[in-house]
């Protein structure tokens, strides 16, 4: 995956050179989910970390995604 590609671009691209089979689309999809949840958590830990210092008990950017997104 590229860096700055998006998980909607990945996905895209990935689904227009595989033929129609659930089961593929279904792994993809997941793939997409993945990662587009780490595009999101680097996009918090990267905020939150210019926005001030973190502690450790307080910043934790997977709970965050688990928190806004579910798992």
């Amino acid at each position: 995956m590229e860096d700055n590609m998006t998980a909607v671009d990945w996905l895209f691209r990935k689904l227009w050179d595989q033929p129609k089979d659930k089961l593929i689309w279904w792994s993809i999809l997941n793939n997409a989910k993945t990662f587009e949840m780490e595009q999101i958590i680097m996009a918090y830990h990267n905020g939150y970390s210019d926005a001030i210092k973190p502690e450790p008990k307080q910043y934790d950017p997977k709970q965050y995604y688990e928190q806004t997104y579910g798992k």
